[in-house]
């Protein structure tokens, strides 16, 4: 009989009396241990990697803020070359970290490198959202007179976070821009929002003083003798009085001033050159002997001898600055940014075999370029142009791909009047988003004071396509298509819409009424340009055409007063030609006059 549970039952083959018990399986034993085994050392393995992998961020993360604070310490102790080194090797562990393009923004900006512009836009790019970031990428363009860039940073900026410092950014911006009147409406909101910032306060003063009420300048003159008995902003009250004094043509007064300021413990070395630059232009006695005490200060920072070498070029005092500086340690001379000053230096006194020799021994780190560009000067002007071609070409090749450097070299050989360089290099900014408005303004300038009608034409159809809501622009697309016949039936329809927009604005105006002469019907011109106010047809420019629509539909004599007044306005080639031709009829004399008898 067998048990139900499928065992042999008690006392059949058994040990005893006790109900025999299953034998576990060896082999299923085995088994499962290694299974446990194989995954407890998977789990441990994962385990393992992922704090190795955590680990790693957390020291990675570590280590980029030590390396960030020690470039802080570099750079508040005035060693530059070393911070930029320690920041440079923080961006290298981390590439999209916006504190280390931060860090070197600071650097390049305390080296007056124009490359902080680059890392402010990448610490915008990886904070978009910051209107920090976008508030000191304003001033950081403000400081390399970027008005362009700084005036697009602000806009970037939303409503809601248009703060104190946001204010005083538009101040500034608004102060280039040579607007007082705005900049002090923002100064004055910045001292709204913050009354007890006493900066601003002095800011708001010092822009008053521009302003041409008498009362409202007094005030701010009231206020900035006051704050010049303040420590903390006795400074900046001192640098804004000597400029009102400057002003007001009160040289005594300037000299005693400036001579306070230099003595202030926290006076900048920016403030000493000041005070040097003053007894030069007054030729006082003690200029020579404070010159040296500058050159003495000079040495301690590279950035500070590079200032001073720069203020003696600028000075025409070149030749004084390579006397000086032979005399100072050969590594502090090639510590940025004292050798582009230098280089400078040798251009101010046209030493190009000196030029040459001191730029072929050099490297300039990223900014190599730079030196190749004056090494080819140097050797262009001693006529050895294959040479210097071949460093031009150089210099080309290695900004390729980099508009912040190509923008950089542009400025320079637009310096140096190398117009056809320039313009191939702009045309090549003109690519790029963040450089190309700038990089076609000038463009526009130089096609403007060239009389190059074809070269604005492409210009301004550029500016069209990037900002293609701005009627402005459309206007002098159409007015230059007209001029040039360049998409005859595009500029008519632009011209005709424009003035359809706008009847009364005196440019469609002009534009439609040189449409409709244009296709041959003078009166209608004349008729478009009558809706204009007389003051609005007395600007040169507008007096101009309307003279030569009079001309065109058998006007004369009403024609001579415009065409007269027209004289001076700035034209283009074609348009002085149709200026010229409505002259000449006018100056003909009628055939009456033939006619009449000699008295």
């Amino acid at each position: 009989m067998t048990d139900p549970r499928g065992a042999p039952p008690a006392g059949h083959g058994g040990f005893g009396q006790e109900r025999a018990q299953p034998l576990h399986n060896p082999i299923s034993k085995t088994e499962r241990t290694l299974f446990r085994y194989v995954v407890g050392s998977i789990g441990a393995f994962v385990l393992l990697v992922l704090l190795i992998w955590g680990g790693s961020g957390i020291y990675q993360h570590w280590r980029e803020r030590h390396v960030l604070r020690r470039a802080a310490a570099y750079l508040s102790g005035g060693d530059v070359r070393a911070a930029a080194l320690s920041a440079q090797r923080a961006y290298q562990l981390d590439p999209e970290s916006v504190a280390a393009a931060r860090m070197l923004a600071e650097i390049d900006e305390a080296a007056g490198n124009r490359s902080a512009l680059d890392w402010r836009r990448r610490a915008v790019q990886l904070a978009p959202n910051s209107p920090a970031d976008q508030i000191a990428l304003a001033e950081c363009a403000l400081k390399f007179e970027e008005i362009g860039i700084a005036t697009k940073a602000l806009t970037t900026v939303s409503p809601s976070a248009q703060t104190a410092a946001y204010h005083a950014c538009a101040g500034r911006l608004e102060e280039a821009r040579g607007r007082p009147a705005e900049a002090r409406e923002h100064w004055a909101k910045a001292v709204q929002a913050e009354p007890g910032n006493a900066g601003y306060q002095v800011r708001l003063a010092t822009v008053s003083l521009i302003l041409p009420d008498p009362a409202v300048q007094q005030k701010a003159r009231e206020t900035l003798e006051k704050m010049s008995r303040d420590p903390a902003q006795r400074a900046a009250a001192t640098r804004a009085l000597i400029a009102d004094a400057a002003k007001r043509r009160n040289a005594e007064r300037v000299l005693e001033l400036a001579r306070e300021l230099e003595a202030f413990p926290e006076a900048s070395f920016q403030d000493a050159l000041l005070y040097l630059d003053i007894l030069r232009q007054l030729r006082r006695p003690e200029f020579t002997a404070f010159l040296t005490t500058v050159e003495e200060k000079a040495v301690t920072h590279p950035a500070d001898l590079a200032l001073l070498v720069s203020w003696m070029n600028k000075s025409q005092l070149s030749a004084l600055a390579l006397n000086y500086t032979k005399g100072l340690d050969p590594e502090l001379l090639k510590q940025w940014p004292v050798p582009m000053a230098l280089a400078d230096s040798y251009l101010g006194v046209g030493d190009w075999p000196g030029l040459a020799t001191f730029t072929e021994g050099q490297s300039w780190s990223t900014l190599d370029f730079l030196r190749r560009a004056y090494l080819s000067r140097a050797l262009r002007e001693q006529r050895k142009t294959v040479a210097g071609d071949r460093e031009w070409a150089a210099a080309i090749k290695e900004t390729a791909n980099q508009p912040r450097l190509v923008a950089v070299l542009a400025r320079t050989v637009i310096q140096w009047r190398w117009i056809d360089e320039a313009v191939v290099l702009l045309w090549s900014l003109a690519k790029d988003p963040a450089e190309r408005d700038e990089a076609l303004s000038a463009l526009y300038r130089y096609y403007s004071e060239t009389g190059d009608t074809g070269g604005l034409y492409r210009t301004v159809s550029r500016l069209v396509e990037a900002h293609p809501d701005d009627l402005v622009l459309q206007n002098n697309l159409a007015q230059l298509g007209l001029l040039l016949d360049a998409e005859p039936e595009r500029a008519r329809k632009m011209a005709a819409d424009l003035y359809q927009k706008k009847p009364d604005d005196p440019g469609p105006a002009s534009t439609f009424a040189f449409s409709l002469f244009k296709q041959g019907n003078a009166a209608g011109a004349v008729h478009a340009m009558a809706r204009l106010t007389e003051e609005q047809l007395r600007v040169p420019a507008l007096s101009a055409y309307y003279g030569i629509f009079l001309v065109a539909a058998g006007e004369a004599e009403k024609a001579r007063p415009y065409l007269a007044g027209g004289i001076d306005a700035p034209l283009m080639p074609e348009e002085r030609s149709l200026f010229d031709q409505a002259q000449s009829k006018v100056a003909e004399p009628s055939p009456s006059a033939l006619a009449a008898p000699p008295p």
